[in-house]
Parts: structure tokens; sequence; C-alpha cells
């Protein structure tokens, strides 16, 4: 009997040590930046850099000094490297931003898992870019993240009108699947 109450004490104090040396590893690694609250608002910014055909570089100046980046919400367009594709998306997006002075209005909708922001970025009369993108045939829409249906009926007209990526079969119309295949 005295043998397990020493080897239960042993199993205790290991398991104690354990979860102290976690729980002191999280406080030292945890990032004191304050977050930043979003509500349902939007939030005029300007866009700083245009990363690639969904990602952007913003500031917008109610929320934070800082740049944020964010991923325009409910579209995937050709990675960089699925050359022309993505570069051509990129270089779409960054023309369409221009247009406006790069000046957007963004309503976000949380993070993605690589921590950038989602967003739906508009510009004009609250015109939303993210669906002129796939209307233009720039990019293909997240189906699995329940997009609005003005999203799909836009991608399915730019498939029938063959634009952009859908002007000829491959990859670049599915850049998750191009991701995937890459690693």
């Amino acid at each position: 009997m005295l043998k397990q109450l020493a080897s239960y004490t042993t199993y205790v104090v290991v398991c104690s040590l354990i979860v102290i040396s976690i729980f002191l590893y999280q406080k030292k690694t945890h990032h004191t930046t304050q977050p930043i609250l979003i509500t349902q608002d939007l939030y005029s910014c300007k866009v700083y850099r245009v990363i690639d055909g969904d990602s952007i570089l913003s500031y917008c100046n109610d929320l934070s000094d800082k740049k944020l980046s964010v991923r325009l919400l409910h579209i995937d367009a050709p990675e960089l490297t699925q050359i022309p594709w993505g570069v051509q998306s990129k270089v779409a997006l960054k023309n369409l931003l221009k247009q406006y002075n790069n000046k957007v209005e963004i309503l976000f909708s949380g993070k993605d898992v690589y921590n950038r922001y989602l967003g739906e970025l508009f510009i004009g009369n609250k015109l939303s870019v993210n669906r002129i993108m796939v209307q233009q045939g720039q990019a293909t829409v997240y189906p699995r993240y329940y997009p609005p249906k003005n999203y799909l009926s836009a991608m399915r007209k730019a498939k029938k009108q063959r634009l952009g990526i859908w002007q000829t079969d491959g990859l670049q119309q599915n850049p998750q699947r191009y991701r995937r295949l890459a690693k």
C-alpha cells in the first residue's frame, strides 16, 4: 500500500510539473499586443500593398496604427507561382483598387488560420471588390465557407464567358488543390 501511495504521489508531482511548465511557456510566449476589437461596422481603410489576388495589407486608422493583413473573404485567387494566372489576378486587384485611390471600406469577419483578418472590401458606392474579382474571372469562390449566392452565380457567369482563369482548363481554377499538390 505504501508503494502504491508513493507511485501515485510521484505521478501527481510529474503531472503537476508538466501543467505548470505548459502554463509558464504559454505565458512567456503570449503576445502582449492588445487585440483589435472588430464590430459589424464598415471601416474606412487605405490599401498599403496588394499581396496577391486575394490578400492585402491595409491601414485602418479607426482600428489600429499598424498595417493589417487582410484576406478577401469568400474567394480564392491563383497563387503567384501559377504563372500567368496568379500575377494577372494580383494586377487585376491592384488596378481595381487604384481606380479608387486605394481607399476601401472593409467589413471584417474574424481571422483565418494564418492570423490574417478576413474581410469583404467595398469601393465606390458599396461595390464588393471580392465579388468583382470573381465576376472578372480572377478568383474562384470558396464554396465550403457558405458564400453568398450572388458569388456563386458570378462565378458560373465568368466560367460560361471563359473570363480570366476560366479561359483554359487547369489548376488555376482550383488554387486550393494546387497548394496541396505543391507541398
